[in-house]
């Protein structure tokens, strides 16, 4: 019986032990590299390093994963044949093996308390009390290199630039653009904009709530908004973002699991943010990106490359119109004058490919089997994630044409529209001063559309009209002042039907004559001119 796994069936070669102080640290390598190990006879375990001040959010990732990481006390006992990590600390060598380590950032760029250089190729982190350095030091591109010549030259022997893991499946998964936008439920006429964040005083979150919890009720529903927050601002910093955004995710803002910002970066159409890893992957497979004034830099160090970017980076006016802003900044991107492979190199061969023989090498294994890489999937979308529930729609009739603006009203009606909620709204504030209620999800018949008005009108006494529709090209329109009409037309023009309605009645009420519903209809259709059926249910 082997003494080290007494009872098992299998009994691996090689146990592989993957330590981590933080979130971030754990996931990136669960993501980008043990997935080349497993399948193998690797066997691959996981612990956090004591006195980390980001350990609720690494344990929520465990519980998420089904993942247990070993107590630090018995990860020292388990005698593992590599260590593997991308939180470099002196506290990894007190393994009686080889430790491997690897960003777990766009490069290396930061600065943090106590540690002597930048963080992730400090001589503080990398020499163990023993005396011990790390085996291998793997490097995301020349960047870093040069930046470890500088603080740490004796580690230069034991460093290999072998490239990025995550930016090369960020490569390889860019075809999915509309898979990911598909999963998502965003339109192909529709703007997709990401607000990046990272975490601390400086970051975009921090400096500039009131932005992220403003920007999806400023913007038309020819945009969609998402927030890709960093770990520690979800479980580490006080109260989580999500927690903060809460109404914003029940009424169509877009958040998922803190390690799934990979595929939204791929369905951007602009990513708005700060000085974070994921701001400048983004800008590194091409996506136009842009940030806020007063953003700082001052746990960045000064001739970082990250610090460069986040100089070269547009600014945006928060106080002036953002759509306009944001569609000038999408049509007329030019890519930024930035060499991003001086940070995430572009090698001749697979990085994680690479990777796998790296630790095959050092496990004193045979060669690594062809490393293939996984196409990032689709993210979960947070708990309380709901579709937009309440619209504010603004009619401008100026050039006697029906020109509409529809913008997601999260915590109040924009000014001067007409109020729309969907039926599956669960905001009983937004619903009860709705101007118009809508069952447009699915088709009802006319007993069932009659029912449901009737319904939902006894719970919201004040609502104009009530839309269902009950065909592919009809509605079916139950009225304040009793009737009760179908509409027939194109599905562009019946989804808002029911909001125009309420203008044109109170156009014509203002005009102090009496007020027909045909000469709702009339109205109307010179308004959208198109073809329109209305019929007197």
């Amino acid at each position: 019986m082997n003494d080290r796994f007494p009872g098992a069936s299998f009994v691996p070669l090689r146990t592989v032990l993957v330590v981590g102080r933080t979130y971030q640290s754990l996931a990136r390598i669960d993501l980008d590299l043990t997935p080349h190990l497993q399948g193998t006879d690797i066997k691959v375990e996981y612990s956090l390093l004591p006195g980390s001040d980001y350990f609720a959010g690494a344990l929520a990732w465990g519980r998420r994963k089904r993942i247990a990481p070993l107590k630090w006390f018995k990860a020292l006992g388990l005698d593992p044949d590599l260590v593997i990590s991308s939180s470099p600390h002196k506290d990894l060598h007190r393994f009686n093996c080889h430790v491997l380590t690897l960003p777990h950032g766009a490069g290396h760029n930061r600065l943090r308390k106590g540690i002597n250089g930048v963080s992730g190729i400090s001589p503080s982190q990398h020499v163990g009390d023993n005396g011990k350095l790390t085996t291998c030091i793997a490097l995301p591109g020349p960047e870093s290199l040069a930046q470890l010549e500088r603080d740490f030259p004796a580690a230069v022997p034991h460093a290999q630039v072998t490239g990025d893991v995550c930016m090369e499946r960020l490569e390889k998964s860019r075809h999915r653009k509309f898979v990911y936008r598909a999963h998502y439920g965003i339109a192909p006429e529709q703007r997709l904009i990401v607000l990046s964040s990272s975490f601390g005083p400086n970051s975009l979150a921090v400096r500039h709530l009131d932005f992220v919890r403003d920007l999806l009720d400023r913007l038309p529903d020819t945009f969609r908004v998402a927030v890709v927050a960093h770990p520690n601002l979800e479980f580490d910093n006080g109260i989580a973002l999500s927690t903060l955004l809460d109404k914003q995710r029940a009424n169509g803002l877009i958040m998922t699991e803190p390690e799934e910002w990979r595929d939204l970066s791929i369905a951007a159409d602009l990513v708005i943010g700060d000085m974070g890893s994921t701001t400048f992957y983004s800008a590194a497979i091409g996506k136009p990106v842009a940030t806020l004034p007063g953003i700082g830099t001052d746990d960045i160090c000064a001739d970082s490359p990250l610090h460069r970017f986040r100089e070269a980076l547009p600014l945006i006016d928060e106080h002036r119109d953002l759509g306009r802003q944001l569609e000038a900044l999408i049509d007329g991107w030019t890519p930024l004058d930035f060499d991003f492979t001086q940070v995430l190199a572009k090698v001749e061969f697979s990085t994680a490919q690479r990777l796998a023989e790296i630790v095959h090498e050092l496990l004193e294994l045979e060669s690594a089997p062809r490393a293939r890489v996984k196409l990032i999937p689709s993210g979960t979308p947070l708990p309380g994630s709901e579709a937009t529930g309440a619209f504010s729609v603004v009619w401008d009739l100026d050039r006697g044409e029906g020109d509409r603006r529809c913008y997601p009203a999260t915590e109040q009606w924009r000014p001067g529209s007409h109020r729309l909620a969907e039926g599956g709204c669960l905001d009983s504030e937004m619903t009860s001063t709705a101007d118009v209620i809508r069952f447009h999800e699915r088709i009802h018949t006319e007993p069932e559309a009659a029912a449901l008005a009737e319904s939902v009108r006894s719970g919201n006494p004040l609502v104009e009209n009530i839309s269902v529709m009950i065909d592919a090209k009809q509605v079916y329109i139950d009225l304040k002042g009793g009737e009760r009409i179908k509409v027939q037309g194109e599905r562009r023009v019946l989804d808002w039907i029911a909001t125009a309605i309420c203008l044109m009645l109170e156009k014509l009420a203002s005009k102090a004559i009496a007020v027909d519903i045909s000469d709702v209809f009339v109205y109307l259709k010179r308004l959208f001119k198109v073809p329109l059926a209305f019929v007197l249910a």
